[in-house]
């Protein structure tokens, strides 16, 4: 039976529109995003506009606007990481598990799942397993522009695989399913897919970065904590804030946070679908 499941949301994913838009969305920012990280350089940007406001010729400033940016000399693996860590990926994967989780209550096709009644972890479980698969291409799309965008923009093509790239992408990964858990919690518990979208966005652009950075001054202000933040304990800020630079001791605490989250949210949206009535 479960099998059976696991292949009807296989294709209830991929009869949605968003599957397709989305993808495309994300290979369109993601591009103009990664070239801006290999070859825009803010120095030439800067004295360009000063040379045209001066009335001089800037043909020099052009080519040194975008002669290299920040990024320029980054390996495929560095490049990757920077992608992950923007906006983009936490957006994408909101708002397709948002949509993805809430059909079922925004078309009321849970009153057609009755042979699962008292099973309702099938349904929870299959659909996590459907997001893990949609997250895992998500990261590869993500790899596929870094390597075609190093490959034209940057100095040179170096992959840059590494034990602590690998880690990197695996507690990234680990972040992101315990950030699609919470969302299914939120969506099963609201039974509306515009909640879980509008808790995504709101994380996706920030909201929570504001009174993050001012508890954590606070806290380092008086004392009580040294090296931990605040960032450490939420999936999305997990995945937009740790990555290979980070110390053995931060991705055990964020690993370990965002299985955590993932366990927790989990049992809750099968405990909650559960008691639902099968009219639901």
């Amino acid at each position: 039976m479960f099998a059976n499941y696991l292949r009807m949301e296989f294709f209830r994913l991929s009869k949605m529109k968003a599957l397709v838009v989305l993808p495309i969305v994300l290979v369109a920012v993601m591009t103009i995003q990664t070239f801006f990280l290999l070859r825009f350089n803010i120095e030439g940007a800067l004295f360009s506009a000063v040379t045209t406001t001066v009335g001089i010729s800037t043909s020099s400033a052009e080519k040194g606007m975008f002669s290299g940016g920040e990024g320029y000399n980054n390996t495929v693996a560095q490049t990757f990481e920077a992608n992950i860590h923007g906006m983009m990926i936490i957006l994408i994967i909101a708002i397709m598990a948002a949509l993805f989780f809430g059909s079922d209550y925004a078309t009321h096709t849970t009153k057609n799942y009755p042979l699962i009644n008292g099973k309702r972890w099938v349904r929870v479980t299959s659909q996590m397993i459907v997001m893990a698969a949609f997250v895992m291409a998500t990261f590869i799309i993500t790899w596929i522009i870094s390597f075609i965008c190093n490959l034209i923009w940057a100095r040179s093509l170096r992959l840059g695989i590494s034990g602590r790239q690998i880690l990197f992408f695996l507690t990234a990964y680990i972040a992101a399913m315990a950030f699609v858990s919470v969302i299914c919690l939120l969506v099963t518990l609201t039974k509306s897919r515009g909640a879980g979208m509008t808790f995504g966005i709101l994380i996706a652009i920030g909201i929570l970065n504001v009174p993050i950075t001012i508890i954590d001054y606070y806290l380092k202000l008086k004392g009580i904590v040294k090296d931990l933040s605040l960032n450490y304990l939420f999936p999305a800020r997990i995945l937009e804030k740790v990555g290979t630079d980070a110390s053995g001791k931060v991705v055990i605490i964020t690993t370990i946070c965002a299985i955590i989250y993932l366990t927790l949210t989990y049992i809750g949206s099968v405990k909650i679908s559960s008691k639902r009535d099968l009219d639901t």
